[in-house]
């Protein structure tokens, strides 16, 4: 019975250890599948976001370029319509051009246009071209008393009898300027007939770059170029106030027909985005057309060389793959722990059944010999009662051979005498 119970004893425990080291074989899976996986999956999920990441930033530039061409043209079309306000103004109307209230008028109106838009200065003409007031931050030149008849926007406006935006000139100081002028108009009962203008001058570099970087090109950057497709401002300075099409630009880019044929869609009036090779690397474009008054005046490109997008994608995926990683390594930490706790406790279940089993194996042998020892006695018990049992049936014989006895020690009774 005791014997019974330590061999079930031994099975439990053996029984235990199957199980333990199914434990350790699935702990060996959870550490190798995990481990593949990462390493095969990897490379799919970082192209992926790649993908994702890039298309992701090709639709926030595309945003980009529609949110700066409508901030553009709303400005402009702002500075035209106060321009408009001042030139139908009752003072200038009334052509009191020189006094000190319209000097405070146009002041006035400076300083509400520069507090929206960097414009030079604000400027009354009249109808030969000569400034009367010149209004201009302090400390700059003014240029009241100048004859601007020359400048082509000033006769254009003349011509016209409209608002004009001019094409990008240099100034006196070198700088590349745009101009914006308002006709004064003036009309009696004879007719309308052009009195002068009212007028901005807007430094182009300080002007866009008010709605995105124009400088570095290892990053995002402005592009801009006039309806002529005059290109206004670049982070590459020789390129400014040159003809997009011209010679000079075509062979800086290697007359790309993919960045030429964006450059045509978007001057054309429809927003488009392009990749494409560029001198110093991949370039992702995204135009937008500037409509003011009713047709396209500008283009607007707002430009990222792609290893600026990837750095940030990298960036992302560096983030990505320590998340990974980090998981990864928790359960490793967790199954190798679990390995560790399950060998301490193999190892002192191990001692233990060696300890119960050689304690099994004493007690067998002692089992043995006691149930060799019953064995024995029983044999010798059933031989003495077969014995005993055939004496009681024949009587006869144990008498003659008591008898014989007798007689041997009668025939010797002289041994017993004294002397």
């Amino acid at each position: 019975m005791e014997f019974s119970r330590f061999n079930n004893v031994k099975e439990s425990i053996l029984k235990f250890f199957t199980i333990n080291n199914s434990i350790h074989t699935a702990a060996i899976f959870i550490v190798i599948i995990p481990l593949v996986l990462f390493f095969y999956l990897q490379q799919e999920t970082e192209d992926s976001i790649r993908n994702n990441i890039f298309e992701q930033q090709k639709q926030d530039q595309n945003d980009a370029s529609r949110a700066i061409a409508q901030r553009l043209q709303s400005d402009m079309e702002l500075i035209l319509s106060r321009l408009q306000g001042l030139a139908m103004s009752s003072i200038i109307q009334d052509e009191d051009f020189t006094s000190n209230l319209t000097k405070s008028l146009l002041a006035d109106y400076y300083y509400k246009i520069n507090s929206t838009t960097p414009v030079d200065r604000l400027f009354l003409h009249n109808k030969n071209g000569i400034s009367v007031i010149d209004i201009a931050p302090s400390g700059n030149p003014s240029y009241a008393g100048k004859d601007f008849s020359f400048r082509s926007w000033v006769n254009q406006t003349k011509n016209t009898m409209s608002p004009v935006i001019s094409d990008m000139f240099v100034g006196i100081d070198g700088k590349n300027r745009i101009a914006m002028t308002q006709p004064i108009i003036t009309t009696n009962s004879s007719g309308s007939y052009y009195n002068g203008l009212v007028g901005v001058v807007i430094p182009t570099n300080e002007f866009f770059n008010y709605y995105g970087n124009i400088y570095d090109i290892q990053s995002q950057y402005l592009a801009v170029l006039d309806n002529k497709g005059t290109q206004l401002v670049h982070p590459i300075d020789s390129l400014a106030g040159k003809p997009f099409f011209g010679n000079f630009t075509q062979n800086l880019t290697g007359h790309n027909d993919k960045l030429n044929n964006l450059v045509k869609t978007v001057m054309s009036g429809i927003p488009s985005s392009e990749v494409y090779q560029f001198i110093n690397g991949e370039r992702l474009n995204a135009g937008y057309p500037v409509i003011v008054e009713g047709s396209p005046k500008y283009s607007v490109f707002v430009v990222s060389p792609t290893s600026f997008i990837y750095s940030k994608i990298n960036e992302t995926i560096d983030k990505e793959r320590l998340q990974m990683l980090t998981l990864i390594i928790g359960i490793i930490a967790v199954v190798l722990l679990l390995i560790l706790f399950l060998s301490k406790v193999n190892s002192t279940l191990d001692k233990s059944v060696k300890k119960r089993t050689k304690e099994l194996e004493d007690t067998n042998r002692k089992l043995e010999i006691a149930n060799s020892n019953v064995q024995i006695h029983d044999d010798m018990q059933k031989e003495f009662i077969n014995i005993a049992a055939h004496e009681l049936r024949n009587p006869v014989q144990s008498l003659l051979g008591f008898s014989d006895i007798l007689m041997k020690l009668i025939g010797n009774i002289d041994l017993y005498k004294h002397p």
